[in-house]
Protein backbone atom coordinates (compact mmCIF):
# COMPACT_ATOMS: atom_id res chain seq x y z
CA UNK A 1 0.00 0.00 0.00
CA UNK A 2 0.64 3.39 -0.30
CA UNK A 3 -0.13 6.96 0.99
CA UNK A 4 2.02 8.97 -2.23
CA UNK A 5 -0.65 11.85 -4.13
CA UNK A 6 -1.30 11.36 -7.47
CA UNK A 7 -3.02 13.81 -9.87
CA UNK A 8 -5.24 12.38 -12.66
CA UNK A 9 -5.97 15.00 -15.26
CA UNK A 10 -9.62 13.88 -16.96
CA UNK A 11 -10.52 11.70 -14.04
CA UNK A 12 -14.12 11.68 -14.79
CA UNK A 13 -13.69 9.68 -18.15
CA UNK A 14 -13.72 6.43 -19.32
CA UNK A 15 -10.46 5.03 -18.38
CA UNK A 16 -9.58 7.89 -15.68
CA UNK A 17 -12.64 6.75 -13.55
CA UNK A 18 -11.24 3.37 -13.63
CA UNK A 19 -8.13 4.35 -12.90
CA UNK A 20 -9.20 6.49 -9.60
CA UNK A 21 -10.60 2.87 -8.25
CA UNK A 22 -7.30 1.35 -8.47
CA UNK A 23 -5.37 3.59 -7.74
CA UNK A 24 -7.58 4.31 -4.15
CA UNK A 25 -7.40 0.66 -3.69
CA UNK A 26 -3.75 0.43 -4.04
CA UNK A 27 -3.14 3.43 -1.42
CA UNK A 28 -3.10 6.50 -3.33
CA UNK A 29 -3.96 9.86 -2.57
CA UNK A 30 -5.63 10.93 -5.76
CA UNK A 31 -6.15 14.23 -7.22
CA UNK A 32 -8.53 14.76 -9.79
CA UNK A 33 -8.87 17.54 -12.19
CA UNK A 34 -11.65 17.59 -15.08
CA UNK A 35 -14.46 19.56 -16.69
CA UNK A 36 -16.97 17.20 -17.77
CA UNK A 37 -16.66 17.96 -21.07
CA UNK A 38 -17.61 14.42 -22.39
CA UNK A 39 -19.51 13.00 -19.42
CA UNK A 40 -22.85 12.35 -19.05
CA UNK A 41 -23.02 11.93 -15.33
CA UNK A 42 -21.13 14.35 -12.77
CA UNK A 43 -20.13 11.31 -10.53
CA UNK A 44 -16.56 11.34 -8.58
CA UNK A 45 -15.63 9.16 -5.78
CA UNK A 46 -15.38 11.29 -3.37
CA UNK A 47 -12.31 9.86 -1.47
CA UNK A 48 -10.61 12.11 -3.87
CA UNK A 49 -9.77 15.90 -3.90
CA UNK A 50 -11.83 16.72 -7.06
CA UNK A 51 -11.06 19.97 -8.90
CA UNK A 52 -13.95 20.67 -11.80
CA UNK A 53 -11.92 22.84 -13.79
CA UNK A 54 -9.85 22.61 -17.31
CA UNK A 55 -6.38 21.66 -17.34
CA UNK A 56 -6.32 24.60 -19.57
CA UNK A 57 -6.65 27.68 -16.72
CA UNK A 58 -3.28 27.37 -15.79
CA UNK A 59 -3.67 29.27 -12.32
CA UNK A 60 -6.11 26.34 -11.18
CA UNK A 61 -3.34 23.72 -12.59
CA UNK A 62 -0.39 26.12 -10.59
CA UNK A 63 -2.20 26.23 -7.83
CA UNK A 64 -2.65 22.30 -7.29
CA UNK A 65 0.82 21.51 -7.92
CA UNK A 66 1.82 24.15 -5.14
CA UNK A 67 -0.87 22.79 -2.73
CA UNK A 68 -0.24 19.16 -3.43
CA UNK A 69 3.29 17.36 -2.96
CA UNK A 70 2.21 15.41 -6.60
CA UNK A 71 4.15 12.11 -7.34
CA UNK A 72 3.18 11.13 -10.64
CA UNK A 73 0.90 12.29 -13.07
CA UNK A 74 -1.22 10.32 -14.75
CA UNK A 75 -2.79 11.95 -17.86
CA UNK A 76 -5.92 11.29 -19.77
CA UNK A 77 -7.57 14.29 -20.55
CA UNK A 78 -8.32 14.52 -24.30
CA UNK A 79 -10.26 14.62 -27.41
CA UNK A 80 -10.65 11.14 -28.66
CA UNK A 81 -13.28 11.03 -31.85
CA UNK A 82 -10.89 10.43 -35.01
CA UNK A 83 -13.93 11.76 -37.41
CA UNK A 84 -14.18 14.67 -35.04
CA UNK A 85 -10.79 15.25 -35.51
CA UNK A 86 -11.13 15.39 -39.29
CA UNK A 87 -13.99 18.15 -39.28
CA UNK A 88 -12.64 19.71 -36.37
CA UNK A 89 -8.39 19.55 -36.28
CA UNK A 90 -8.40 22.94 -34.84
CA UNK A 91 -9.99 21.98 -31.63
CA UNK A 92 -7.98 18.82 -31.16
CA UNK A 93 -4.67 20.70 -31.63
CA UNK A 94 -5.50 23.37 -28.68
CA UNK A 95 -7.16 20.42 -26.65
CA UNK A 96 -5.04 17.67 -26.82
CA UNK A 97 -1.62 19.56 -27.94
CA UNK A 98 -1.74 23.00 -26.68
CA UNK A 99 -2.81 21.54 -23.37
CA UNK A 100 -0.92 18.71 -22.80
CA UNK A 101 2.21 20.81 -23.25
CA UNK A 102 1.16 23.22 -20.70
CA UNK A 103 0.60 21.15 -18.10
CA UNK A 104 4.41 19.25 -19.09
CA UNK A 105 5.98 22.49 -18.29
CA UNK A 106 3.88 22.98 -15.39
CA UNK A 107 4.99 19.59 -14.13
CA UNK A 108 8.57 20.44 -14.95
CA UNK A 109 8.39 23.80 -13.20
CA UNK A 110 6.77 22.75 -10.26
CA UNK A 111 7.33 19.43 -9.57
CA UNK A 112 9.96 18.05 -11.66
CA UNK A 113 10.75 14.99 -9.53
CA UNK A 114 7.52 13.65 -10.32
CA UNK A 115 6.21 10.79 -12.82
CA UNK A 116 4.87 12.29 -15.83
CA UNK A 117 2.73 9.14 -17.68
CA UNK A 118 0.87 10.10 -20.95
CA UNK A 119 -2.31 8.58 -22.12
CA UNK A 120 -1.16 8.08 -26.08
CA UNK A 121 -3.09 5.46 -28.91
CA UNK A 122 -1.94 3.16 -31.30
CA UNK A 123 -3.90 5.95 -33.75
CA UNK A 124 0.12 7.02 -33.90
CA UNK A 125 0.82 4.17 -36.10
CA UNK A 126 1.12 3.41 -40.15
CA UNK A 127 -1.44 0.45 -40.00
CA UNK A 128 0.02 -2.83 -41.33
CA UNK A 129 -1.20 -6.24 -41.69
CA UNK A 130 1.29 -7.16 -38.67
CA UNK A 131 1.45 -6.74 -35.10
CA UNK A 132 2.60 -3.36 -34.42
CA UNK A 133 6.06 -2.85 -32.56
CA UNK A 134 6.76 0.69 -30.43
CA UNK A 135 9.97 1.10 -33.10
CA UNK A 136 7.53 0.83 -36.55
CA UNK A 137 6.44 3.57 -38.81
CA UNK A 138 4.83 6.42 -37.41
CA UNK A 139 2.10 7.89 -39.85
CA UNK A 140 -1.04 9.00 -38.37
CA UNK A 141 -4.31 8.28 -40.44
CA UNK A 142 -6.26 11.15 -38.44
CA UNK A 143 -5.60 14.33 -36.66
CA UNK A 144 -6.31 12.76 -33.46
CA UNK A 145 -3.62 10.32 -33.97
CA UNK A 146 -0.98 13.27 -35.45
CA UNK A 147 -2.13 15.05 -31.38
CA UNK A 148 -0.88 11.99 -29.44
CA UNK A 149 2.70 11.81 -31.99
CA UNK A 150 3.37 15.28 -31.56
CA UNK A 151 2.58 15.38 -27.68
CA UNK A 152 4.66 12.14 -27.46
CA UNK A 153 7.66 13.85 -29.47
CA UNK A 154 7.11 16.91 -27.33
CA UNK A 155 8.02 14.70 -23.69
CA UNK A 156 11.01 13.01 -24.83
CA UNK A 157 11.89 16.14 -25.85
CA UNK A 158 11.15 18.37 -23.07
CA UNK A 159 12.07 15.10 -20.54
CA UNK A 160 15.48 14.92 -22.00
CA UNK A 161 16.04 18.73 -21.32
CA UNK A 162 14.82 19.01 -17.67
CA UNK A 163 15.31 15.12 -16.52
CA UNK A 164 12.00 14.43 -16.20
CA UNK A 165 10.80 10.68 -15.44
CA UNK A 166 7.97 10.06 -18.08
CA UNK A 167 6.27 6.79 -19.81
CA UNK A 168 4.00 6.31 -22.56
CA UNK A 169 1.27 3.82 -23.45
CA UNK A 170 0.07 3.48 -26.80
CA UNK A 171 -3.65 2.10 -25.94
CA UNK A 172 -5.29 -0.19 -28.50
CA UNK A 173 -8.87 -0.53 -28.32
CA UNK A 174 -10.14 -0.07 -24.61
CA UNK A 175 -13.21 -1.69 -24.01
CA UNK A 176 -15.07 -3.29 -21.24
CA UNK A 177 -16.18 -1.89 -17.78
CA UNK A 178 -16.34 -2.70 -14.27
CA UNK A 179 -20.03 -2.90 -14.02
CA UNK A 180 -19.97 -3.73 -10.17
CA UNK A 181 -18.48 -0.45 -9.48
CA UNK A 182 -20.90 1.29 -11.57
CA UNK A 183 -18.20 2.16 -13.69
CA UNK A 184 -18.26 1.95 -17.68
CA UNK A 185 -17.82 4.04 -20.92
CA UNK A 186 -20.95 6.94 -20.90
CA UNK A 187 -19.81 9.30 -22.91
CA UNK A 188 -21.77 12.51 -24.37
CA UNK A 189 -20.70 11.91 -27.51
CA UNK A 190 -20.37 7.82 -28.25
CA UNK A 191 -18.15 6.65 -31.30
CA UNK A 192 -16.74 3.56 -30.09
CA UNK A 193 -17.98 0.36 -31.88
CA UNK A 194 -19.25 -2.36 -28.42
CA UNK A 195 -21.16 0.48 -26.97
CA UNK A 196 -22.59 1.85 -29.65
CA UNK A 197 -23.66 -1.81 -30.62
CA UNK A 198 -24.64 -3.18 -27.45
CA UNK A 199 -26.99 0.23 -26.67
CA UNK A 200 -28.86 -0.62 -30.09
CA UNK A 201 -29.04 -4.40 -29.20
CA UNK A 202 -30.77 -3.56 -25.90
CA UNK A 203 -32.71 -0.05 -26.62
CA UNK A 204 -32.94 0.14 -30.30
CA UNK A 205 -33.40 3.88 -29.60
CA UNK A 206 -29.93 5.18 -31.94
CA UNK A 207 -29.31 4.06 -35.49
CA UNK A 208 -26.39 1.50 -35.78
CA UNK A 209 -24.47 1.22 -38.95
CA UNK A 210 -21.07 -0.24 -40.08
CA UNK A 211 -18.49 2.20 -41.49
CA UNK A 212 -17.72 0.72 -44.32
CA UNK A 213 -17.10 -2.84 -46.00
CA UNK A 214 -13.97 -2.19 -48.47
CA UNK A 215 -11.10 -2.02 -46.44
CA UNK A 216 -7.92 -4.30 -46.54
CA UNK A 217 -9.31 -7.23 -44.67
CA UNK A 218 -10.25 -10.74 -44.47
CA UNK A 219 -14.41 -9.51 -44.13
CA UNK A 220 -13.86 -5.55 -45.77
CA UNK A 221 -14.46 -4.71 -42.21
CA UNK A 222 -12.18 -2.72 -39.70
CA UNK A 223 -9.69 -4.98 -37.10
CA UNK A 224 -8.68 -3.81 -34.15
CA UNK A 225 -6.82 -4.95 -30.88
CA UNK A 226 -9.74 -4.76 -27.88
CA UNK A 227 -8.03 -4.12 -24.52
CA UNK A 228 -10.09 -4.09 -21.41
CA UNK A 229 -9.82 -0.97 -19.59
CA UNK A 230 -9.21 -2.60 -16.02
CA UNK A 231 -6.07 -4.36 -17.97
CA UNK A 232 -5.09 -1.10 -19.49
CA UNK A 233 -5.23 0.83 -15.95
CA UNK A 234 -3.20 -2.52 -14.13
CA UNK A 235 -0.72 -1.21 -17.26
CA UNK A 236 -0.06 2.38 -16.01
CA UNK A 237 0.52 1.13 -12.33
CA UNK A 238 2.79 -1.10 -13.86
CA UNK A 239 4.52 1.66 -15.56
CA UNK A 240 5.37 3.68 -11.99
CA UNK A 241 6.66 1.49 -10.64
CA UNK A 242 8.56 1.02 -13.80
CA UNK A 243 9.81 4.70 -13.51
CA UNK A 244 9.94 4.97 -9.87
CA UNK A 245 13.09 1.93 -10.39
CA UNK A 246 14.85 4.00 -13.17
CA UNK A 247 13.60 2.03 -15.77
CA UNK A 248 15.43 2.91 -19.18
CA UNK A 249 12.32 2.30 -21.41
CA UNK A 250 9.78 4.47 -21.71
CA UNK A 251 7.19 3.16 -24.29
CA UNK A 252 4.54 0.72 -24.82
CA UNK A 253 1.80 -0.96 -26.65
CA UNK A 254 -1.10 -2.25 -24.58
CA UNK A 255 -2.72 -4.50 -26.54
CA UNK A 256 -3.81 -8.03 -26.44
CA UNK A 257 -1.87 -8.71 -29.44
CA UNK A 258 -4.85 -10.18 -31.37
CA UNK A 259 -7.33 -8.55 -33.60
CA UNK A 260 -10.85 -8.89 -34.28
CA UNK A 261 -13.14 -7.30 -37.46
CA UNK A 262 -16.12 -5.35 -36.74
CA UNK A 263 -18.24 -8.40 -38.21
CA UNK A 264 -16.36 -10.88 -35.35
CA UNK A 265 -17.31 -8.08 -32.68
CA UNK A 266 -21.35 -8.11 -34.01
CA UNK A 267 -21.27 -11.62 -34.19
CA UNK A 268 -19.75 -12.19 -30.57
CA UNK A 269 -22.12 -9.13 -29.32
CA UNK A 270 -25.33 -10.91 -31.13
CA UNK A 271 -24.10 -14.58 -28.99
CA UNK A 272 -24.22 -12.66 -25.59
CA UNK A 273 -26.92 -10.81 -25.94
CA UNK A 274 -29.09 -13.39 -27.58
CA UNK A 275 -30.13 -11.14 -30.01
CA UNK A 276 -30.12 -10.45 -33.91
CA UNK A 277 -28.46 -7.00 -35.79
CA UNK A 278 -29.31 -6.27 -39.13
CA UNK A 279 -26.30 -4.75 -40.60
CA UNK A 280 -26.64 -2.06 -42.27
CA UNK A 281 -23.19 -0.49 -44.26
CA UNK A 282 -22.30 3.22 -44.75
CA UNK A 283 -19.50 4.71 -46.71
CA UNK A 284 -16.18 3.97 -44.59
CA UNK A 285 -15.02 7.10 -42.38
CA UNK A 286 -11.89 9.17 -43.03
CA UNK A 287 -9.14 8.55 -41.46
CA UNK A 288 -9.59 4.77 -40.54
CA UNK A 289 -6.57 2.45 -40.93
CA UNK A 290 -7.79 -1.21 -42.16
CA UNK A 291 -5.95 -3.27 -39.14
CA UNK A 292 -3.95 -2.19 -35.98
CA UNK A 293 -2.97 -5.06 -33.52
CA UNK A 294 -0.36 -4.57 -31.01
CA UNK A 295 2.69 -6.69 -30.17
CA UNK A 296 2.48 -6.24 -26.68
CA UNK A 297 6.09 -8.15 -26.13
CA UNK A 298 7.99 -5.30 -24.80
CA UNK A 299 5.54 -4.56 -22.08
CA UNK A 300 5.00 -8.47 -21.05
CA UNK A 301 8.78 -8.45 -21.15
CA UNK A 302 9.72 -4.90 -19.18
CA UNK A 303 6.51 -4.15 -17.09
CA UNK A 304 5.48 -7.63 -16.13
CA UNK A 305 2.18 -6.90 -17.54
CA UNK A 306 0.10 -8.84 -19.54
CA UNK A 307 -3.84 -8.62 -20.00
CA UNK A 308 -6.28 -10.81 -17.60
CA UNK A 309 -9.13 -9.81 -19.32
CA UNK A 310 -8.79 -10.68 -23.00
CA UNK A 311 -11.37 -12.95 -24.80
CA UNK A 312 -14.02 -11.23 -26.39
CA UNK A 313 -16.32 -12.99 -24.17
CA UNK A 314 -15.29 -11.43 -21.31
CA UNK A 315 -14.77 -7.99 -22.94
CA UNK A 316 -18.33 -8.00 -23.98
CA UNK A 317 -19.94 -9.05 -21.38
CA UNK A 318 -19.01 -6.95 -19.09
CA UNK A 319 -19.56 -4.43 -21.01
CA UNK A 320 -23.13 -5.51 -22.12
CA UNK A 321 -23.77 -5.85 -17.92
CA UNK A 322 -22.75 -2.29 -18.02
CA UNK A 323 -25.23 -1.32 -20.41
CA UNK A 324 -28.19 -2.90 -19.10
CA UNK A 325 -27.56 -1.26 -15.67
CA UNK A 326 -27.21 1.98 -17.49
CA UNK A 327 -30.65 1.33 -19.16
CA UNK A 328 -32.22 -0.08 -16.09
CA UNK A 329 -30.95 3.27 -13.59
CA UNK A 330 -32.01 5.75 -16.79
CA UNK A 331 -35.59 4.21 -16.55
CA UNK A 332 -35.57 4.01 -12.39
Amino acid sequence: MSSKKVLVSGGAGYIGSHMIELLLSDGFEVVVIDNFSNSLVKKINPKVTFIESDIADLEVMKNIFTNHQIHAVFHFAAAIEAGASMTNPGAYYRNNVANSLNLIDLVIRYSPRSHFIFSSSAAVYEAKNDLLKEDDKKNPANIYGKTKLIVEEALVDCAKAHNLSYGILRYFNACGSDWQKNLGENRQVESHLIPLLLRFLNRQDIEFFVNGNDYQTLDGTCVRDYVHVKDICAAHLKTLNHLENAGDEKCFNIGTGRGFSVLEIIKKAEEISSKKLPINYKKRREGDADSLVASNELARKVLGWQPEFSSLDEIISSAWKWEKLLFKQKNL
